[in-house]
């Protein structure tokens, strides 16, 4: 499972200061530095870090625009969804950064701004050219806890998952702790033992450090996947559910359909017989009939597929930068689900066609011929 990052022994909770740090950007500093060093002077956990938001959880935006492009109009700039983290961040998550450095103590809260990108990012407004020392403008969008003003690309970094396990094309812009505090952020926490086992003392440590504040959402971020999971399984199962409905359906219609079809031809199939036909060409005739008929409804039902596809996709399939889709891993044009559902069809076809034909094959010339 291609994530981007690596939830293995992550321990991961949300933390929010209570009244003594208030909204106050320096007092908020101190008191996440303070969370950092008493989470990271906890037995078993090898580093700590501290980000707004996690992969596959909801995410700000915010619209930015390259300082050497031509600036699009208010409201139509491309936005990118953001978030806050501490220097470790990329450490603890493992998530790989490809070129450029990651955040440091010196990015400050007086240092010049500056951020990350992801791989989407860059190659959406860069292509080629590295983004490493380019400049975007950012606008908020009236969130004041994230300045607008210009910021520095230092880093590129690998994309992650967003929405779900869907390869979903969205822009990732980072920015460091220091020079955007929120009153709520979450700890992440790489251990060198099973997460599980650590969270007690990391629950009390940090509650000990401030009484006021508030620590919530405590969980793996194994865990937290599972969770977010939910819905995929929920869709598979009712996808599978009625997909199981329409094999049986589709079963039962070729099948008596087929059926049929040889009923009404026994006086030929008699005749050949009596005229020297062997069973072995009835029984291939039969078949190849059959075969024929659903080669053709086969065709028939994909490009039916494909029509209600383009009017049914931003409900039902991948939307990239939008939605996951109702299926995992399934698009409007996906010719592995297409080839796969033709492919069950005559399969279904071939076994429903099998027994009418040997029945066919075996039948008696005399009897066939006096059949009305």
């Amino acid at each position: 499972m291609q994530l981007g990052f690596d939830p293995r022994d992550v321990l991961t909770m949300r933390i929010s200061p209570g009244s003594k740090p208030g909204t106050n950007p320096g007092d908020m500093l101190a008191f996440y530095r303070q969370v950092l060093l008493k989470t990271q002077a906890v037995a078993g956990i090898e580093r700590a870090a501290l980000v707004s938001s996690l992969p596959l959880n909801s995410a700000r935006n915010v619209y930015f625009a390259p300082t050497d492009r031509p600036r699009p109009a208010h409201g139509e700039e491309p936005y990118s969804l953001v978030r806050i983290a501490s220097p470790e961040y990329f450490r603890v998550m493992e998530i790989p950064l490809l070129a450029g450095r990651a955040f440091t103590g010196q990015d400050s809260e007086t240092a010049p701004r500056v951020a990350i990108v992801n791989e989407n990012l860059a190659h959406r407004v860069f292509g080629t050219e590295s983004p490493i020392g380019k400049q975007l403008s950012i606008r908020s969008g009236g969130d004041p806890s994230i300045p607008t003003g210009m910021v520095e690309i230092v880093g590129l970094a690998s994309n992650t998952k967003e929405l779900g396990l869907d390869e979903i094309v969205f822009n990732d812009l980072y920015f460091p702790l220091a020079q955007a505090p929120q009153r709520v952020m979450t700890v992440v926490a790489k251990t060198s033992a099973p997460a599980g086992a650590i969270a007690a003392a990391v629950r009390h440590d940090l509650q000990t450090l401030d009484p006021d504040g508030a620590l919530y959402s405590l969980a793996t971020m194994e865990e937290r996947i599972s969770q977010s999971l939910t819905g995929e399984r929920f869709n598979l199962m009712l996808v599978s559910l009625f997909a199981g409905m329409a094999v049986l359906l589709a079963s039962v219609g070729i099948y008596g359909a087929i059926s049929f079809s040889v009923a009404q031809r026994t006086r030929e199939f008699g005749l050949r017989v009596a005229l020297g036909a062997m069973p072995a060409s009835l029984l291939g005739l039969t078949l190849t009939r059959t075969a024929r008929l659903v080669l053709s409804g086969s065709i028939c039902g994909v490009g039916l597929a494909l029509v209600l596809g383009a009017l049914l996709k931003k409900a039902l399939y991948l939307a990239p930068g939008e939605h996951g889709g109702l299926i995992y891993g399934v698009g409007v044009h996906d010719p592995a689900s297409l080839a796969g559902s033709a492919a069950i069809v005559l399969g279904l076809a071939a076994l429903a066609g099998l027994v009418p034909a040997c029945r066919a094959a075996k039948a008696d010339p005399l009897a066939a011929l006096r059949h009305q």
